[in-house]
């Protein structure tokens, strides 16, 4: 642009300001009322025009959406309930078939999943070991010979059944089924859910666009109509002996117009559910598309007299109202930036004095809010920190009470010792056989005492070290143990497993006595196997990195898994393996101090596997 007719620009702006200003006022309005009026009417016509094809392509798109809604809502219900069979099909009450744990899980779970008649499984025979609900006319009856049990026990997964009458709450209901295994994968029985096809379309009718006025239709695979909210005498029916027989239902999803079950011209939106061979019909009357059409030419024509009004009215009250409106929102700016004592000022007795009154009592009480929590605050902090101080004293007194015990001990265990040594030294032909034998048993439970008070001390000293993170390779770290304890024992064909590219960002002396401990473990726990087998490795849990240490040993009752972690608690007695029951107790103490987590899982003659996170 040239500078000429920049200058141009310049003069001509002041020049067309100073010519409107000296218009009067009614001659001011009246120009923005025609300039804002014509591209108004304009838009307005051509958006009449548009809103009747929209509104309705958008009743032919609502029956397809609803349809489309109504089969995702059906197939979530069935994925949902699918996934609860899975989950309970491996859960040890029902793969033990204990009938009494059974009802206590079903019981405590059907409350939560609307929808469902019943929670019941049953064994091969098909007779009934657990149900949530405890009627005699459902509990003792046998399903053997049902298609759906039938299919469940030859191994097939997620059977879903055909329609029945649910003779304990006389209601139409649809089971869904799944095997349960053995730890052998073996089918030992099936675990079964009926669906309430009541209550379902119930809830299904309250979703709808068009509440009441509206029709659902599922068909099965069958062909056999399984929900109706219309007319339910079509339950039960086949699709081809219903009004609804000329409905094309090949294609996956569309929409389609014909007669619904009442008789009606309708609009019929279809939609597949799944891969279940079930389809959705939801129909909308030809009356409620012509209302909409309707309603929508009056509220246009409305909407575009209240524009006119409302706009002459706008500019008229326009400049007043948005003069105050900007004195609310400097008002919400300043309490947004932490001035709670700001306050706005009233000019009259209006809508927006009233809003200004109304804010003023929301700053006062925002600041007296603040000002509680600010003296709450500091009484919190003092409490905590009075706590944390009483807490920090107490621990350390308990450390050092028991460091100090620890410590005091061994002084008279090695008197003990050493005299018992003496005397069988250098005394031992004026004993007589069984004093002898005594003296024997006093070393060695004075060396099994020594090697418990040195266990407390080294545990006791975990509490004190300072913890220095560091990337560490637990990779070769778990080779390097491998190696030792393969060459404490050679004669032993134990085959080592270790994964590779296992790293932790955490102390290094802490955590070689973590590995030390679990691998320790499962080399003496599988020293009674052939052929032991210890594998390192670790796995994603949710969203974690989980460590674990697995060996195929003695394993241990996992009834008894509360008491691993105790100091001085032992599974397995001494004869059996050696030790003195402080290794885990130490595992778990370094775990937490790296905020992380331990735990283990085992089966008797199977082996245990030991888990451990680190944070």
């Amino acid at each position: 642009m040239s500078n000429d007719q920049s200058c141009e620009q310049q003069r001509s702006k002041p020049t067309l300001h100073r010519l409107i200003s000296r218009l009067p006022i009614r001659l001011q309005m009246t120009c923005i009322i025609i300039t804002l009026f014509l591209p108004l009417l304009l838009l307005s016509t051509h958006h009449y025009i548009a809103e009747i094809d929209r509104v309705t392509a958008e009743i032919d798109r609502s029956a397809q959406h609803a349809a489309l809604d109504v089969a995702t809502n059906l197939e979530g219900l069935i994925n949902e309930t699918v996934g609860i069979l899975k989950t309970l099909a491996n859960h040890p009450a029902v793969i033990s078939q204990d009938k009494s744990a059974s009802h206590r899980l079903f019981d405590g779970l059907l409350p939560h999943y609307p929808q469902r008649l019943n929670i019941i499984a049953s064994n091969m025979a098909g007779e009934n070991v657990g149900s949530a609900i405890q009627q005699l006319s459902l509990n003792d009856g046998s399903v053997s010979g049902e298609e759906w049990f039938e299919l469940a026990i030859r191994g097939e997964e997620e059977v879903i059944g055909t329609l029945y009458t649910c003779s304990l709450f006389r209601r139409p209901a649809l089971m869904i089924a799944q095997p349960v295994y053995s730890a052998q994968d073996q089918v030992i029985g099936v675990l079964s859910i009926p669906l309430d096809l009541q209550q379902i379309s119930q809830s299904l009718v309250s979703c709808l666009p068009e509440q009441g006025r509206c029709d659902i239709v599922v068909v099965d695979a069958r062909g056999t109509v399984i929900i109706d909210t219309s007319a339910g005498s079509l339950i039960g029916k086949q699709l081809k002996d219903t009004p609804l027989a000329p409905f094309r239902l090949t294609q996956a999803r569309g929409s389609v117009t014909g007669q619904g079950s009442d008789g009606i011209t309708r609009l019929v939106g279809t939609a597949a559910i799944g891969d279940s061979g079930w389809r959705v019909l939801v129909s909308i009357p030809s009356h409620v598309i012509d209302a909409h059409v309707s309603n929508t030419r009056s509220a246009l024509l409305i909407n575009l007299f209240a524009c006119l009004a409302a706009l002459a009215l706008a500019i008229l009250l326009g400049r007043s109202i948005t003069g105050r409106i900007g004195s609310l929102v400097q008002g919400l700016k300043e309490i947004e930036q932490g001035n709670l004592a700001y306050r706005l000022r009233r000019s009259g007795n209006g809508e927006i004095d009233t809003i200004a009154t109304t804010f003023n009592a929301m700053a006062s009480r925002l600041q007296e809010g603040e000002q509680t929590i600010q003296r709450m605050k500091s009484d919190l902090e003092l409490r905590v920190a009075e706590r944390t101080a009483q807490l920090a004293s107490t621990n350390h007194e308990l450390e050092s009470f028991s460091y100090s015990v620890s410590h005091d001990l061994r002084a008279p265990i090695r008197h003990i010792d050493a005299y018992a040594r003496i005397i069988l030294e250098e005394h031992n032909e004026r004993l007589d056989p069984d004093a002898a034998i005594y003296m024997q048993r006093i070393r060695r439970s004075a060396g099994k005492m020594t090697g418990l008070i040195e266990a407390l001390l080294s545990m006791a000293g975990l509490a004190r070290l300072d913890i220095f993170r560091e990337l560490i390779d637990l990779s070769d770290m778990a080779r390097e143990i491998a190696g030792e304890l393969q060459n404490s024992a050679p004669e032993r064909h134990v085959d080592f497993i270790i994964s590779d590219g296992m790293t932790v960002y955490a102390d290094v002396r802490l955590i070689r006595i973590v590995m030390e401990n679990l691998m320790g473990n499962a080399w003496k726990y599988s020293s009674k196997k052939e052929r032991a087998v210890i594998e390192v490795g670790s796995a994603e849990q949710d969203g974690k990195t989980c460590f674990y240490v697995r060996d195929n040993g003695a394993g241990f009752d996992m009834a008894y898994a509360n008491k691993l972690f105790a100091a001085f608690q032992r599974l397995h007695t001494e004869r059996d393996f050696e030790g003195i029951g402080i290794g885990l107790a130490t595992v778990q103490r370094v775990i937490h101090r790296h905020m992380g987590r331990v735990w283990a899982e085992a089966a008797p003659g199977v082996g245990a596997t030991f888990w451990f996170t680190l944070n």
